[in-house]
């Protein structure tokens, strides 16, 4: 009755194959689209940071979200005494150097490094919008 012995299972074989490399692709697709996650909105202003001779003069420089912002919040890290600048003096706590509460385009602030001139110092400045969003927005080494 059945002769012929190569029959349908290498057809059943190559749709056996075919399905389970869908389905785990499916699998693959569903759990990495659940760690993809867009980033929230990106605002737009800046900051300008000088380094003079003795000091580092920050501007705030605004941008096309500038009415969004709320406050900013300043630090300066110096990367040779490994000290922070809390707005009078340097030291071995984390702090900040200002905090500036609805920021005006233009506003700036001087950092005095007389003894310091050869140093070089992390200046970081976060945002903080109206709607409670943070984001960095100036992260450089002078």
């Amino acid at each position: 009755m059945w002769t012929n012995k190569k029959g349908i299972s290498p057809i059943v074989g190559v749709i056996l194959v075919v399905a389970m490399t869908v389905l785990l692709a499916a699998i693959a697709w569903t759990y990495m689209s659940g760690m993809v996650s867009s980033p929230g909105k990106q605002y737009q202003v800046g900051m300008k940071v000088e380094r003079t001779a003795n000091g580092l003069t920050i501007t705030y420089v605004g941008g096309p979200d500038q009415d969004k912002v709320s406050s900013l919040t300043i630090t300066v890290y110096d990367t040779n005494d490994k000290k922070w600048y809390n707005g009078t003096a340097w030291t071995d706590t984390e702090s900040s150097v200002d905090i500036w509460n609805n920021p005006t385009v233009g506003k700036s602030t001087v950092i005095d490094i007389t003894g310091r001139t050869d140093h070089r110092f992390h200046v970081t400045v976060q945002a903080t919008f109206k709607d409670g969003t943070k984001q960095v927005i100036y992260d450089s080494v002078v």
